[in-house]
């Protein structure tokens, strides 16, 4: 595996050009502050690259199979939850909020047994 210090580069170049300017404001020629940025930011780009980004792509193998794992493991926790859940419980807290809204709104028509919202009937409610 090669060296790649462009997104080090990418990632810090402008922090440390800004950082420049504002420690060192009898420099900010551009030459001058290009120059020292350009400097700066490969050294933080050459250590980045081999204190962070080098590990961490050696594992990235290991790493994505644990985050699908993870993925998968929740995924059926929440489908398991879903399931498990009765419809019951969970129309007890939708329908108060449904017709929170259609009162806000002031429609007529509240949801519940009956109603003929979902029904397919007609609203004989409104106007």
């Amino acid at each position: 595996m090669g060296t790649d210090y462009s997104y080090g580069m990418y990632v810090y170049g402008y922090p440390i050009q800004q950082t420049i300017s504002y420690l060192l404001p009898a420099h900010r020629v551009w030459y001058i502050n290009a120059s020292l940025g350009v400097l700066f930011a490969w050294m933080v780009a050459y250590l980045s690259w081999h204190l962070v980004e080098a590990p961490v792509l050696r594992r990235k193998d290991f790493i994505v199979a644990a985050a699908d794992s993870a993925t998968a493991r929740l995924q059926d926790a929440l489908l398991h939850a879903w399931h498990s859940a009765p419809l019951s419980r969970l129309t007890e807290h939708l329908l108060p909020a449904t017709n929170t809204v259609y009162a806000f709104f002031g429609l007529n028509t509240a949801v519940g047994e009956g109603s003929a919202v979902g029904s397919g009937k007609a609203n004989s409610n409104s106007a």
